[in-house]
């Protein structure tokens, strides 16, 4: 689901031969349209839940006023989040899996992706395993590629099923490997208050902006799945209990 453009690959591999303390670069991402995509992300932790990595600015900047005040560089669209202002190189957190580009000898510093985490923390997994070795990650916007965003998942009957189970069963395992049990506990039941919460507020925005209800209506499929996927686990737990 993404297209290579203007020489990308040969521009990242000039910039990490000029920067050897480089470990991993990412490209900019694009829309088809042009606008630019969020490739850049900060690591998974509990301040960060309330949003699922996106400043609640973000979404609150649906409206127009509020946009304004917040001074927020993100948009909304219904191709997803479109981003102002990427357009300097700079060492980040972790980069976006869409493209990712690195040396044979940091892999064999690191390790490879972690297959206990099948999808949506993987790169941020690797990420954090390249700081903690001393390595850095940068987003080099030279570098640009086409992503086209969800082309792979929406094949699938019922995508946001899919994409919540392994988006928090492969959250879940990175707080848990990094940061603890204990973590692991704390964030779902963060995540699963917080989620409900933005449900609230994404449905007073779909009744207060009908000019982007397309891309509304997937953010409360999206929040009412998490919803589903935590209330399926509490059930669950609660029979092996009486059991």
């Amino acid at each position: 689901d993404t297209e290579i453009r203007d020489r990308a690959i040969e521009k990242a591999v000039a910039f990490m031969e000029t920067h050897p303390n480089v470990w991993l670069a990412g490209a900019k991402s694009v829309h088809h349209d042009g606008t630019i995509q969020v490739s850049t992300a900060y690591f998974p932790s509990l301040a960060m839940i309330w949003t699922n990595g996106v400043p609640l600015k973000i979404a609150l900047s649906v409206f127009g006023p509020l946009r304004r005040l917040l001074k927020t560089s993100a948009e909304y669209s219904d191709e997803g989040f479109t981003m102002t202002g990427n357009s300097e190189s700079r060492r980040v957190d972790y980069v976006l899996g869409q493209f990712m580009l690195t040396r044979r000898d940091v892999l064999e510093k690191t390790g490879l992706f972690d297959e206990s985490i099948f999808m949506y923390e993987e790169e941020a997994d690797l990420c954090y395993r390249i700081h903690k070795a001393g390595g850095e990650v940068w987003y080099v916007p030279e570098a640009v590629i086409l992503h086209h965003e969800r082309r792979s998942i929406d094949q699938l009957p019922d995508a946001f099923r899919h994409e919540v189970d392994w988006f928090l069963s492969a959250r879940g395992r990175f707080m848990e490997k990094h940061h603890g049990k204990a973590m692991e506990v704390i964030f779902h039941a963060m995540t699963g208050f917080s989620s409900a919460v933005k449900l609230v507020l994404y449905a007073v925005l779909f009744l207060a902006d009908r000019g982007k209800r397309r891309y509304l209506t997937r953010r409360l499929r999206y929040h009412g799945a998490i919803e589903r996927w935590y209330l399926k686990r509490m059930f669950t737990f609660i029979k092996i209990k009486k059991r």
